[in-house]
């Protein structure tokens, strides 16, 4: 199952839209992994991680751990906390250290923020994006849905990222998501 990484942006903000139009491009079939523009891979190894996650738990939707998001998605903060370390070094060996580790997940059943999610086109076509206008809460709601639905969602334990996440400002700082 091939994986196609993305990374949508709406300059006029309308986030579910915006994924909706990159779902659309991606094959039947495949997946997408969706990033926000603001997050990067740490190690070279990361696309093929994830591609080991998907070939392992294809009906799922997946997302990792990361060193910044709201203090609401704990169960994606690498040791449950917001990180406020710029050192991009030592996030990779962070990384580099859960690479190391089993492939192994972890459960979602709250939400999740969508700062890396990836979604095969099966469960998109079932629930695609909401398209609300905003940036917002695009991703809570949608993954609300899903669990609601049934739809099992992980968190990989063995892929973090680094997200800036309003790191130049403050983690609660959503000016930049007004139009």
């Amino acid at each position: 199952m091939p994986i196609h990484f993305v990374q949508p942006f709406s300059p006029l903000k309308d986030l579910g839209k915006c994924y909706n139009e990159a779902m659309a491009l991606i094959p039947d079939g495949d997946h997408a992994c969706i990033r926000d523009i603001d997050t990067l891979f740490l190690t070279p190894n990361t696309p093929n991680l994830i591609q080991k996650y998907i070939d392992t738990y294809p009906d799922a939707v997946l997302t990792c751990l990361t060193n910044r998001v709201s203090h609401y998605s704990k169960l994606q903060l690498y040791q449950g906390v917001v990180n406020e370390n710029p050192d991009i070094i030592y996030h990779g060996n962070i990384a580099l250290e859960l690479e190391k580790q089993p492939i192994g997940v972890r459960r979602v059943t709250s939400f999740i923020s969508g700062f890396l999610m990836v979604v095969s086109k099966k469960i998109w076509r079932r629930f695609p994006f909401p398209e609300t206008g905003k940036c917002l809460g695009v991703d809570t709601d949608w993954s609300k849905k899903l669990i609601k639905n049934g739809v099992t969602i992980y968190s990989m334990q063995s892929v973090y990222i680094f997200h800036i996440y309003r790191l130049l400002t403050h983690v609660g700082d959503k000016s930049h998501l007004k139009v």
